[in-house]
Parts: C-alpha cells; sequence; structure tokens
C-alpha cells in the first residue's frame, strides 16, 4: 500500500521527457538528492516487500530502485488531474472530460526537456514526514499483480483506493513512451473508477451517462490491456530462431508467412522491451538481407528498419528525412488533411534521442500540436520544441485522437500531379548531424608518408608536431588515414620487458594503411597508443578534430583471431574454397585485405565494438568509412555449392550455413544493394552504426566515401538518408573535363571533348538531385588514387581550388596539394604518358602499368565493367608507375612547375598561399557555408562565355555573387541575375537598399545601390587567366545615410 501524499502535487511534475530519462538510465545525482529520494520511496518500497511482491521486484535488481520508478510513474500520470489530492472527487471526475492525454509543457522555456523532477521536487533538504495512512486528503495507491492485465469497467468499486496492475506499470517503464497515452487513460479510468465508487456508480454507467471525454481514456485502457495479453503468447526465443532457419533455407515453405510471424514478434518485443526476442530477430532479419528471394530481401529491410527505429511507424511508408545539425531550430509545421478535428485531438508523436546526454535511450512522448485552419478538409499542424539536441534521428508522426478512442494517422493533401514517391502519411524524421559541421575545412593526411626517402620517417608523434601549422593553414579537421594497426611486423626490444615500447625493428613497414588486423589497436609502429593520445591530445588543444579509418573489410595475412570466424569464401575456377579478398565493389580486389561476411549479426557487432573501443579510449570526433558507397557488402549466395548434397546423399552444408551464405559468387550487387527498397528505405546498416554510435558519442561525425559510378549511381542519397555525411569524388571529373581530360577511378586520364562551364552546372545539378532536404556533402579535391590538382588541371588548379572553396559542400583537401605537389610516392600516381589510340579513335594517357589491366580500363559513369578482378595493394592505383628514386621525382616535379608558369603568376610552391586565403574567406563568410547555390550566367557580347563559370551563395541577410574564369585568357564579360531575382522579389521590397563589396580585396570601398537598379544594372567584370572574382551584396536596414548613398 503507498500513501499518494498532497504536497507532491504542489511541485512541478510536467517534465515526462527527463522524468522517463532518469528513469530508465541512472542519473549523476547528488548522493543528498539520491538520499531524498530513497526517503520518499522506503515507505513505499517496504509496503511493497510486505504484500509479497519482493521476488517479483528482484528480478530487477534493487526493489528499492524498482518500487521508486513504479511510483513515480504512476504520479506523473495522476498530476495531471486537476485537484487530484482533494477530499472532493467529484470535481476532479469532472475534470476528466476535457484532460489531455498528454502533459503540458511550456515550450517557451529553454530548459524545458531539461528540468527534472527530482530537482523540482526532491531537491530541498527540508524534512519529510512519513504518510499518514488516516489522513482523508489521500487516498490510497493499491498495486496488484495480475494475471489477465485485463481492464474492467463495469464493476462498482466502493473503497478509497487506486488499483494498478503491476504488469501495465512496468510495461510502461520498459515501453521508454511507446504506450503513455494508454497507461494515462488507463490511470485516469481507473481513478474515474475510484470516483464513481464513492459516487455508487460504475465507470460504464458514467461513461455512457456523460459520453465526453471519457469513452476514449476506457477505449484506450482496453488497449494497452489487450497488449499485455499478447504479450503472454511467448518471446521469439533460440528455439523459434532455429526454426526460422529451416524456413527460410527451406524450397517447399513460403517465407511471407514465416516474415508475418517475425513482425509479430517483432512488434511485441519492441514494447515490452524484450532484449532477447530482439536479439534474435536481428540476427535472422540480417541474414535474410542476402536471401536469395528479393521479396524476402525487401521485408527484411523493411523489419530491420522497425527494429532500429523501435517504433512501426515505417511498415506502411519510409520516411523522407531532412538534414539538420544539432542547435538548428526544431519547428515542425506541416498540412495535412482532416475533417473539423477538435481541440486537443490532434497529436505529434515525437520518437527521439534522450535530452540527458548521459542517457543511450531514445524516448517517445506525445505533444498536443497547434492547429491553423487553412482550408476545407486541411489544417496547419505545428510544434515548436526550440532546437535539436544531439545528433541522432528524430522521427515525428501527426496521429487523431477522437472522442471514441480511435486513433488514427493523419495524411498530407494529395497533389494535382502525384508522384509514386511522395508521402502519403503525415510523418518523417529529421537526421541531426554535428552543429559545426558545416564550418569545417578538412585534409586528409597518410600518417606515415614521406616525400622523400631520406626524410625522416613519421609516426604519430611527428604529425603532432605539425598540427598547429595545419590549423595555422586554416584547417580544422584532419581525417588521418593509417591509424590502426596494420601487418608490419613490428617486434620490440625484449630486454625492456613484455610492455616494451621500444621498436626493435618492422619486419613490413610499407605494409598497406587500409590493410588493418585489428580495427581497436591504434598503429603500434608509428607510435601505439600512447602516440595517438598524445596527436589526439594535441589536435584539441589546437581546436582541430580527428577523423580516423573505419574498415568493412580486414588484413588477409595474421589478421586478429576475434575475425577468423566471420571470413567470407567462394569456391574458385579449380573448385578450391579460397577466401574473398576485399574490393571496391567494382573492378578492384585488394589482395592485401579480406572480406567478412555480413549475413552474420556477429560481424555488424564486431565492426561496432571495435569502434567503441577505439573511440572510448582516444575520444577521437567522428570515422571515415572506406568505399562506405557497398556497406554492408553481402554478396550472392552459391546457391549451386550451398545445396549441394554430398556422396551419401545428405546436405553438405547446414541450413545455418546457408542462411549465412558461408560460400557466396563474387557479386556485390546483392543485399541490400539489390531490392525494391533500395530507393525509399534506409540502409538498415547505416541506421544502426549511426544511432548506436550517436547514443553514446552525442556529438560524433560519421562520413563515408561515395565514388558513384556503373551500378553505384546516385548512393549518396541513400548514404545521406541513413545518417551517413557521404564524401563525393565527382567534382575532380566535372573540373578535369573543362581541360580536355576524362579521370577514371582507378586514376587512369584519356583525352575527351572540351567540355564548357555547363557541365559544372550538370555536375553541382546531379550531386544534389537524390539527396534529401538540407544535404550536408564532403567534397573531395581528389583520392588517394588519383592525381594532385597540379598535376590534372596546370594553371587550373588556382581555378579549382575556388571552385572548391566558394561552393556549398563541405571542402576536403588532400596531403601535398596545398603545398603545391604534382607527384607523391608510393600510393600515388606519376602520370607519364605514352599515346595509344582508343576505340573510339581518341588519344589517351596511359601508365606503364601491364597490358593486362587493359580490359578494365573503360570505367567511367554509364560504363560497364567485364573481365576477372585485378589483384592490387589496398593502397595503390592501377596508374601508378615503379617507384622513382627522389631525385627522378624532384625533376619531374620541377618540370611541371616551369610548365604550369610561375613567370606568369601560377607558382606552385606559392599555392599554399591562395589555399590560406580561400580558407580564410570561407571561415568569415558565413554565406559560403551556408547559403543556397543560385546558377548565373555570364555573358559577352556574343552570347553565353563558355569558361566562365558564375553563380550567387544567396541568403537573406548577404549574397555573394562568384565569377570564375576557366580559361588561359583575359576575359570581359557581365553578370545576368535574372535567377536571383525571385529570391530577391520572395524577400525584399524592390526600394531595399543593398551595399556591394569586391571580397578579394583588403580594404573595398562600397557601392550602394537599390535593390531595382541591381536587378537591371549589368555587372561589368574583366578576369585575367584562370581568375576569380567574388562581389558581397548585403542588405541593409534602413538608413538615412545609406539612401542617400543610394
Amino acid at each position: 500500500w503507498i500513501t499518494l501524499m498532497s504536497f507532491i502535487f504542489q511541485h512541478s511534475l510536467c517534465a515526462p521527457r527527463s522524468l522517463l530519462g532518469l528513469l530508465h538510465k541512472p542519473f549523476d545525482l547528488k548522493e543528498a538528492q539520491r538520499h531524498d529520494i530513497k526517503k520518499y520511496i522506503q515507505w513505499a518500497g517496504d509496503q511493497l516487500i510486505n504484500s509479497g511482491i519482493t521476488g517479483h521486484l528482484r528480478q530487477d535488481g534493487n526493489h528499492l530502485e524498482m518500487a521508486e520508478k513504479l511510483v513515480l510513474r504512476v504520479l506523473m500520470t495522476l498530476s495531471m488531474i486537476p485537484n487530484v489530492h482533494q477530499e472532493d472527487f467529484s470535481s476532479s471526475l469532472e475534470s476528466l472530460s476535457d484532460l489531455s492525454l498528454v502533459h503540458e509543457v511550456s515550450t517557451n522555456n529553454s530548459n524545458e526537456f531539461e528540468t527534472s523532477i527530482f530537482y523540482d521536487t526532491l531537491g530541498s533538504s527540508k524534512e519529510r514526514e512519513e504518510p499518514s495512512a488516516d489522513n482523508k486528503s489521500h487516498f490510497l495507491i493499491n498495486f496488484v499483480k495480475s494475471d489477465s492485465g485485463s481492464f474492467d469497467a463495469e464493476t462498482k468499486q466502493v473503497q478509497k483506493e487506486l488499483n494498478i496492475d503491476l504488469s501495465l506499470a512496468e510495461l510502461a517503464l520498459k515501453a521508454c513512451g511507446r504506450v503513455e497515452i494508454y497507461f494515462n487513460a488507463y490511470v485516469f479510468s481507473q481513478f474515474a473508477k475510484l470516483c464513481c465508487g464513492i459516487k455508487e456508480q460504475t465507470l460504464s454507467d458514467y461513461a455512457s451517462a456523460n459520453p465526453k471525454g471519457l469513452q476514449k481514456f476506457i477505449t484506450l485502457a482496453s488497449s494497452i490491456s489487450k497488449v499485455l495479453s499478447n504479450l503472454k503468447l511467448g518471446s521469439f526465443n533460440k528455439e523459434k530462431y532455429l526454426k526460422s532457419i529451416d524456413d527460410f533455407t527451406s524450397r517447399e515453405i513460403s517465407s511471407q508467412t514465416s516474415l508475418k510471424e517475425v513482425q509479430s514478434h517483432l512488434f511485441y518485443a519492441q514494447i515490452s522491451q524484450d532484449k532477447d526476442s530482439m536479439h534474435y530477430i536481428e540476427k535472422l532479419l540480417v541474414s535474410l538481407l542476402g536471401h536469395p528471394d528479393m521479396e524476402v530481401r525487401d521485408q527484411a529491410i523493411k523489419l530491420l528498419n522497425l527494429l532500429y527505429d523501435g517504433v512501426d511507424w515505417q511498415y506502411l511508408e519510409a520516411y523522407s528525412p531532412i538534414i539538420t545539425t544539432v542547435g538548428d531550430r526544431f519547428v515542425l509545421e506541416q498540412i495535412v488533411e482532416s475533417t473539423s478535428p477538435q481541440v486537443g485531438e490532434v497529436y505529434i508523436t515525437l520518437n527521439s534521442p534522450s535530452i540527458n546526454l548521459k542517457s543511450e535511450l531514445s524516448v517517445i512522448t506525445w505533444h498536443k500540436a497547434k492547429l491553423k485552419f487553412v482550408e476545407p478538409g486541411k489544417y496547419k499542424v505545428s510544434l515548436h520544441l526550440r532546437t535539436f539536441w544531439r545528433c541522432g534521428f528524430y522521427d515525428w508522426k501527426i496521429v487523431r485522437l477522437d472522442a471514441a478512442g480511435k486513433l488514427e494517422t493523419l495524411k498530407f493533401p494529395q497533389k494535382e500531379e502525384e508522384n509514386e514517391n511522395d508521402p502519403v502519411f503525415a510523418q518523417g524524421r529529421f537526421i541531426a548531424h554535428p552543429s559545426d559541421i558545416r564550418e569545417q575545412q578538412m585534409h586528409e593526411v597518410l600518417v606515415d608518408y614521406r616525400d622523400k626517402d631520406e626524410d625522416p620517417k613519421k609516426n604519430f608523434y611527428t604529425l603532432a608536431k605539425e598540427v598547429q601549422e595545419y590549423k595555422t593553414k586554416g584547417i580544422s579537421c584532419l581525417y588521418l588515414m593509417g591509424c590502426l594497426e596494420r601487418d608490419n611486423g613490428v617486434e620490440f626490444e625484449p630486454s625492456l620487458g613484455a610492455m616494451s615500447s621500444r621498436i626493435k625493428s618492422v619486419r613490413r613497414p610499407e605494409a598497406s594503411p587500409l590493410a588493418v588486423t585489428c580495427r581497436a589497436t591504434s598503429n603500434r609502429m608509428l607510435g601505439g597508443d600512447a602516440g595517438f593520445k598524445s596527436l589526439v591530445d594535441e589536435a584539441k588543444r589546437q581546436d582541430v578534430k580527428v577523423l580516423i579509418d573505419c574498415l568493412a573489410r580486414v588484413s588477409s595475412s595474421r589478421l586478429h583471431r576475434k575475425y577468423k570466424e566471420n571470413l567470407l569464401y567462394y569456391i574458385d575456377e579449380g573448385g578450391k574454397m579460397t577466401l574473398c579478398y576485399g574490393t571496391d565493389g567494382r573492378s578492384i580486389n585488394y589482395e592485401d585485405t579480406a572480406m567478412l561476411n555480413y549475413r552474420k549479426l556477429k560481424s555488424w557487432n564486431l565492426l561496432l565494438e571495435d569502434l567503441f573501443t577505439f573511440a572510448s579510449r582516444f575520444k577521437i570526433n567522428g570515422i571515415h568509412l572506406d568505399n562506405g558507397q557497398a556497406w554492408p557488402q553481402i554478396m550472392e549466395l552459391d546457391e549451386e555449392e550451398m545445396y549441394r548434397l554430398d556422396v551419401d546423399g545428405k546436405p553438405a552444408y547446414t541450413n545455418k550455413d546457408i542462411l549465412e551464405g558461408k560460400i557466396v559468387t563474387r557479386n556485390e550487387n546483392h543485399g541490400f544493394w539489390n531490392s525494391n527498397n533500395l530507393e525509399t528505405y534506409s540502409n538498415p546498416f547505416f541506421v544502426k552504426l549511426c544511432k548506436t554510435l550517436w547514443a553514446k558519442f552525442p556529438d560524433f561525425l560519421i562520413m563515408g566515401e561515395c565514388w558513384g559510378g556503373y551500378m553505384f549511381e546516385n548512393r549518396q542519397g541513400i548514404m545521406a538518408r541513413s545518417g551517413v555525411v557521404p564524401r563525393l569524388f565527382k567534382m575532380p571529373q566535372a573540373l578535369a573535363s573543362l581541360f580536355g581530360k576524362r579521370l577514371h577511378k582507378d586514376g587512369k586520364i584519356t583525352p575527351c571533348p572540351v567540355q564548357n562551364v555547363t557541365a559544372l552546372n550538370s555536375w553541382n545539378e546531379n550531386n544534389y538531385k537524390f539527396l534529401p532536404q538540407g544535404s550536408i556533402v564532403v567534397q573531395a579535391s581528389t583520392g588517394h588514387c588519383w592525381p594532385y590538382p597540379a598535376l590534372l588541371y596546370g594553371k587550373g588548379a588556382w581555378s579549382a581550388i575556388d571552385f572548391l572553396f566558394f561552393m556549398k559542400d563541405v571542402p576536403m583537401t588532400f596531403m601535398g596539394e596545398i603545398d603545391g605537389h604534382s607527384y607523391r610516392r608510393n600510393t600515388a600516381n606519376l602520370y607519364q604518358a605514352k599515346q595509344m589510340s582508343t576505340k573510339k579513335g581518341l588519344e589517351r594517357s596511359k601508365s606503364q602499368l601491364k597490358l593486362a589491366l587493359e580490359a578494365n580500363d573503360s570505367d567511367g559513369e554509364g560504363d560497364k565493367l567485364e573481365g576477372k578482378m585485378t589483384k592490387v595493394k589496398s593502397s595503390s592505383s592501377l596508374s601508378a608507375l615503379a617507384n622513382l628514386s627522389t631525385k627522378e621525382r624532384e625533376d619531374l616535379e620541377e618540370k611541371t612547375r616551369k610548365e604550369v608558369g610561375p613567370q606568369y603568376g601560377f607558382d606552385l610552391k606559392k599555392i599554399h598561399l591562395h589555399f590560406q586565403h580561400r580558407r580564410k574567406l570561407r571561415r568569415e563568410k558565413a554565406v559560403l557555408r551556408y547559403g543556397d547555390v543560385v546558377p548565373l550566367v555570364a555573358r559577352h557580347a556574343h552570347g553565353i562565355h563558355s569558361h566562365v563559370h558564375a553563380f550567387a551563395r544567396f541568403s537573406l541577410s548577404e549574397t555573394a555573387v562568384v565569377c570564375i574564369n576557366f580559361n588561359n585568357n583575359q576575359v570581359s564579360f557581365h553578370i545576368d541575375l535574372t535567377n536571383l531575382q525571385p529570391k530577391f522579389e520572395d524577400n525584399f521590397h524592390y526600394n531595399t537598399v543593398v551595399i556591394i563589396t569586391d571580397w578579394m580585396e583588403d580594404n573595398p570601398a562600397p557601392e550602394y545601390f537599390f535593390l531595382r537598379e541591381l536587378m537591371l544594372e549589368k555587372m561589368e567584370q574583366s578576369l585575367p587567366p584562370f581568375g576569380s572574382s567574388i562581389k558581397g551584396i548585403v542588405i541593409c536596414n534602413d538608413d538615412p545615410y545609406v539612401y542617400e548613398k543610394a
């Protein structure tokens, strides 16, 4: 028995999100506060023990902690009832009719979700009196352990008791908000029964006589009782998992029937938070991603999304996400179809990460929506929750609860021209990335790379000394390739003991930085844990973020034992079971790496465990997914081999072997990447990766490579809607076409017709065509298998830099390009040309790699690759020559520098100054980081200029007009601002005054115009070869001085 004390309700009890987060996760309370809580609940705990429920509570560990949770959960609901603690229950009963099922939370309070019930109610050190059972202003709460959990509105109740089913209360705790309105309705109904009993009525009779409001409580209370009864049907245990394996590998049993059973179990397992059931369901669904039947794969994708979401909202329709960042305004405004909704009938349900950064849970909350009439049958629904508080997935759904207790998801109005991909249901998702991601200026570094053989060896300690220099150059984020342990064959001095850190010898120093033997260990050759920690510590002192490699593959030699049971195999031409080498998913096999089997949940979890270990130890800021566009790499099942019978007529492999794809064929266009749900649902592997990482590290950057190409088209959109920031590599290919060069993924350069600047507009449009709204993209200037820009563009490298830093995407540069290098050793590409005719009659630049690679050289977008995959090292390029001596390489560098033309102002040794200036400009001008891109046109007397690229970066406060000359000649032109006109017309009147300044000058003299003049003005310009201009347009407030100037 528990007495409900009146003073409880004299304090704020309306912070449900914080309360639920605190109840489900231990919170860092002061000892005095914790003591006060225990003092409150001690009496309740004692009574629970005495009532014979001790054993049940001990299953949860501490009976006192469990009692605390149960009591506070009920109190939270009861606190919503006006005057609940008064002796006259009639007024409380009458008030139930208009009562909302969700807590009223003030959205004007900046700390609305941070205010803790513990601090509000229990923070005082004032002495509390033990509750008195004979106090007439109180009633008794009785937790009843019931087998049925059924709700009864027919029985008359005469005692002054509030009976709460213990199983339902525990369900409400475990469900983290999933059954909040149902449980609240149940408590309200039980309270109404208490009130009706005092009036000598049954709840059913009272509801019939007073139908307003109470009927929905009874309906919802019955619903939660039905859910509880269905939970008793049993969990999805190991026995059911093994039976499912047999069903899904049988060629006779319908897989769809089995999937429906899995779906039902998933629904109830999520509500009850049955961890064992969800584990076996997840294990089964991950394996089904590689099932031969596409319909099964489609369902597995959908159900895995539901599993990781924690709710079933995407079952009928996938979300259309919007990308945002932490700290951005959290505003939801949608037009929905509905017939005369009443005030208090429409709710917005939010499934989001806990506001408590120490909590790893997602919590579901219900919010009363604001309604505004638009037109008959259409209403504007809005909710303002200030800002996004941490990285994560914020899912929402707009629902209507009518007076009868019927709950339905509202729909968007139908458009005149329907698109099959347009959403129907009023639901969606925000994906919040780190707050400063758009502020970053990234740079890729191979930790132990040396330009010259005679240079000192590089390691973590030497790189730590260079961090300040990178910071001075304007770099704010370093992606460090090669930080993880490789097969270097490091031997330590034995005389110093087993824990020696002094290296005696390194047998294989040239081992690929991407052939990793353990993904959770820092590279010992480069300084190990101590060295990497010193590097990260220095980066934090300089306010420079650190990203490291994240790899789906591992080293094929001397790999850590934890990976050995999860390797992937295929049958070679000789019939031997052979290791699947790592691959880029298209044309290249990396013979020094091996694929893991991603039909196994163990492989998914191994990757996460490695990441947690490394990130927790070193506090890195994020990861870079190597070849992320192909994750998870699930290859097609070798059905002929897997269903083979041995000579005795029995199967050669078990059903578990078949489901987990022990033997595959080398076809990676399978799994998620070969399904009907590919274009609509998120990649479940990425969803699990992002959600799990963000739960532990709330401000973590997750970036993935996306090269594109044949069969990989538009995968950046799939990555973005799954939580990963795509790093794109198409920009160098688009820029190279302006110079008559075609850049292939493997690094080869072949001639092509010279393109004009419309190629850049097409490139930018194609980049964003399939991306979610608000997407954030990292744009690479080059890659580790591509040539440096100085060699690719020559003088055009200066124009390429401007294009990279003045466009919308987050820029990422690469190693020595910022110092003007043209060539690099080992990993890269010395492009000496030997002209050979191609089938199309063009001349191409050919490396001195063996002619055996010729079959696969046509790997541009739209070209199909055929033939066997080529085996190379992970960090090599198909266009790389054999290593030259330092002298030969320096001679090539100097030759290229002279060809570029230092006498004309294009000195590669000084290009770092150009980088620094552009970085500084991007850092100082917010519009270059956040502004919309508006294509403009550069015109001359005879029409459009083919090699002057013009565009604007628009924002409400400031606009930049950018012109870049990709020509080797002086050019004169004017800018056509027609495309900017709608932007200005929608936001400003024509008498608005603007100030125009030249951002390329140190102390520019401002020019003043009325907006109407600017729209008619021909912005005349003249640019030198490969030069650029950028004009700033600032909107002025009303100012007499400014008007006079204008």
